[in-house]
C-alpha cells in the first residue's frame, strides 16, 4: 500500500496542468469520475441571485461537483417547519443541476441525535423530504447529510456507559432516519460526517448483536460517510481513510476524504491548508483525488469549507503548479 501511495504522489507532484481561462468559465463541471465536494455552513450563499451566481461560478472554476449545504428553519418550534431562503434554495439546486453540481441538505448539532431530540430531528427531516417532494425532478436534494459531533458533548466525554448511550442513540437515530426516507419513498441518499478516529478499538461497541468499530456501525446505517481526515500531508489523509474505505468496499458503500482549509490556529494549525501556499493545497488535492480514482471504496474528496476556500483561492488560477 505504501509503495502504491508513493507512486501516486510522485505522479501527481510532477503534473503540470494549464490554468483555465478564468474569463471563460465552462457551463458545466466536467465529469471527473469522482466526487469533488465542499461543505457550506451559511445559507446566505444562496439567498440572492448574485450570491448563487458567485457560488456556482466558483464551483465551475475550481471543479466542485457536489455541495453539502447547511439549511436552517425559520422557526424550529413552529407546527409547520419552513426553510429559510426557500425560494433561493430551490433555484440553487435547479441551477446547480444544470451545471453538473449536486446539492445535499446538511444538518448538524452535537446533541441532535440524543434520544430526547429524536422526535424534533426526525420532524425536521420530514420537512426536508416535504420540500424535496415539492421540487421538480432534477431539482432536488441528492442527499441528506448529517454532521453530528457527539464527542463535543459532556455525556460523551464522561466515557463509560454515558458514552455508550450517546453512541447507541446516534445509531438509533440514523436507522430511524433511514426508515423515514424509505417510508416516504424519497430518492435521496443518507450520509454522515465522522472523525477519522471512530475506528479505534476503544470506541467499538455491540449494536444489533454485532461488535464492530463505531465507524463501521455508522457505515452500515448510511450510504456513505465523509471523514474529517484533516492533515496537510495527503499521504496521511489517505492512511486515515484506508480502513473505512476497505470496509466500504466490502459492504458495497463509499467514503470520502476530508480536507481542511479553515482558519485553524493554535495547536491544530497543522490540519489546515489556509496558511500554506496555494500550490501545496492543489498538490494534496491531486494526490487524494488520483487515489480515489483507483482505490475501491474511496469516492472522492470534500473540502471544508466554502468561505475559507473562497478567501484562499478566489482569483488564483486553478491547478496552480509548484514554483
Amino acid at each position: 500500500m505504501a509503495a502504491f501511495l508513493c507512486a501516486v504522489s510522485l505522479q501527481a507532484f510532477g503534473e503540470s496542468t494549464e490554468p483555465a481561462d478564468l474569463g471563460r468559465l465552462p457551463t458545466r463541471v466536467a465529469d471527473t469520475g469522482i466526487t469533488q465536494g465542499m461543505w457550506l455552513w451559511s445559507d446566505t450563499v444562496f439567498a440572492t441571485q448574485s450570491q448563487r451566481t458567485r457560488l456556482l461560478d466558483f464551483c465551475l472554476q475550481y471543479q466542485i461537483n457536489h455541495l453539502a449545504l447547511a439549511v436552517y428553519f425559520v422557526d424550529t418550534a413552529s407546527d409547520s417547519l419552513r426553510l429559510r431562503h426557500e425560494a433561493g434554495l430551490a433555484q440553487l439546486i435547479r441551477a446547480g443541476g444544470e451545471s453538473g453540481i449536486s446539492v445535499a441538505a446538511l444538518r448538524g448539532a452535537g446533541t441532535m441525535a440524543f434520544r430526547s431530540q429524536h422526535p424534533q430531528t426526525l420532524r425536521e427531516l420530514e420537512a426536508l423530504l416535504d420540500f424535496n417532494a415539492r421540487q421538480v425532478l432534477g431539482s432536488r436534494f441528492s442527499d441528506i447529510h448529517y454532521d453530528i459531533e457527539p464527542y463535543n458533548t459532556e455525556p460523551w466525554r464522561a466515557g463509560g456507559d454515558s458514552r455508550l448511550t450517546v453512541q447507541t442513540d446516534y445509531l438509533d437515530f440514523l436507522y430511524a432516519a433511514r426508515a423515514l426516507i424509505t417510508q416516504r419513498g424519497a430518492e435521496v441518499t443518507l450520509s454522515a460526517d465522522t472523525p477519522y478516529w471512530y475506528d479505534r478499538a476503544i470506541f467499538a461497541i455491540e449494536y444489533r448483536g454485532e461488535v464492530k468499530h463505531f465507524s463501521e456501525h455508522i457505515q452500515d446505517a448510511t450510504d456513505f460517510i465523509t471523514l474529517m481526515s484533516y492533515n496537510r500531508d495527503p499521504l496521511r489523509v489517505l492512511e486515515q481513510v484506508a480502513g473505512e474505505a476497505d470496509y466500504a468496499h466490502k459492504m458495497g458503500k463509499l467514503v470520502h476524504a476530508g480536507m481542511e482549509v479553515g482558519y485553524v490556529r493554535g495547536e491544530e494549525h497543522f490540519i489546515s491548508f489556509q496558511w500554506l501556499p496555494t500550490w501545496r493545497f492543489w498538490r494534496a488535492r491531486h494526490v487524494i483525488e488520483d487515489d480515489a480514482r483507483q482505490r475501491r471504496g474511496l469516492d472522492g474528496v470534500y473540502i471544508h469549507f466554502y468561505r475559507a476556500l473562497y478567501d484562499k483561492l478566489n482569483g488564483e488560477p486553478p491547478w496552480e503548479s509548484a514554483p
